[in-house]
């Protein structure tokens, strides 16, 4: 079982594939933490046992809420900010008592889970511009990495050998946080209605050129990769799996596999670390960035016909399949052959 997903993650797969992108400018991120915590240093309790929170604690707040903020660069409204403290208190109530540092479920230390709340409200507060600017500026650049994160694990989720599951409602974009926020009712009708405007295109198709949102893409993405198997459901129940190489200058970048059955192939490729990388207008790692990077393809991999499933678009594979060329119109490729 393939699942990124469930009724107990502490967090929505699509804010975890966000944290991710943190891993790759960590010097950023905590000189980012130092700073908003000078700005919030008022807001600490001195308690008997110790500071309320503590800095693990405030770390935790910053990389908790960096998963649920709004990605586009620019600070929320008032009313987007109350709705994300009613999200992010009861998440930090659960989170403070399991980790049974200073408080527990069985024995709650009240004095120290107000004085942490009462630090987590201000960070919701409209009347703290600075702070508000500051974080939602940071957090620009890793959100865009973070959608593109969200789209690679998704495809390879799909396609690697297993069975792909999908929480319910995770179809679109999964910023929630442990439950009930991930218990939360779907609206399963509003998700059908997307889904009748997506099909008639290519996966993926409607979203070249704009900054769509995530959650329209990834759901181009699973219906078309999930109508593909449908109609190859013995490539996947029962074919090989092959890792290509990649090479290049940006290698390190994007990963690919081939699953193979006999004559027929689907091949994935999906990039990785590309913070810093993505046009923060469109999602898309642009061309020039790939430079030579390309999936090496041998023996009768090579030299056949290709339809990239994600785009709808045909090619003919010699013995590379160059990234900047594959990876220009949509952020993940899936090739069928």
């Amino acid at each position: 079982l393939l699942a990124t997903a469930t009724h107990d993650t502490k967090r929505g797969e699509d804010a975890r594939a966000r944290l991710y992108a943190l891993s790759e400018a960590p010097a950023l991120w905590g000189r980012s933490v130092e700073r908003w915590r000078a700005m919030h240093r008022d807001a600490v309790v001195a308690l008997p046992d110790g500071p309320a929170p503590e800095p693990s604690t405030e770390w935790l707040l910053y990389q908790a809420l960096a998963g649920i903020w709004p990605g586009d660069g620019r600070p929320p409204s008032a009313g987007a900010l109350a709705h994300l403290e009613t999200r992010f208190l009861p998440y930090l109530e659960k989170a403070l008592r399991e980790a049974k540092t200073r408080t527990s479920w069985t024995e709650v230390q009240a004095d120290y889970e107000e004085a942490v709340a009462s630090y987590a409200r201000r960070l919701f507060d409209p009347a703290r511009p600075e702070f508000l600017a500051d974080f939602s500026a940071v957090l620009h650049p890793f959100a865009a990495a973070g959608r593109v994160n969200s789209l690679a694990q998704t495809l390879v989720k799909l396609t690697a050998p297993g069975i792909p599951d999908i929480y319910q409602g995770s179809e679109a974009e999964d910023f929630s946080l442990v439950d009930p926020d991930n218990r939360q009712p779907v609206n399963f009708a509003a998700l059908a209605d997307r889904l009748d405007e997506l099909i008639p295109e290519a996966p993926g198709a409607e979203t070249v050129g704009e900054p769509a949102r995530l959650g329209r893409r990834k759901q181009a993405l699973i219906a078309g990769v999930l109508a593909f198997r449908a109609s190859q459901p013995e490539l996947f129940s029962d074919g090989d799996y092959h890792p290509l190489t990649v090479e290049g200058l940006r290698a390190r970048h994007a990963m690919a596999f081939a699953r193979r059955l006999n004559e027929r192939v689907a091949i994935t490729i999906v990039p990785r670390l590309v913070l810093g990388a993505v046009d923060l207008d469109t999602d898309q790692v642009p061309a020039s960035w790939w430079g030579d990077t390309m999936v090496a393809l041998d023996g009768d991999l090579a030299d056949r016909p290709l339809q990239d499933v994600t785009t709808g678009r045909h090619l003919r594979a010699g013995g590379h399949l160059p990234l900047a060329d594959l990876l220009s119109a949509h952020p993940v490729s899936l090739l069928f052959g």
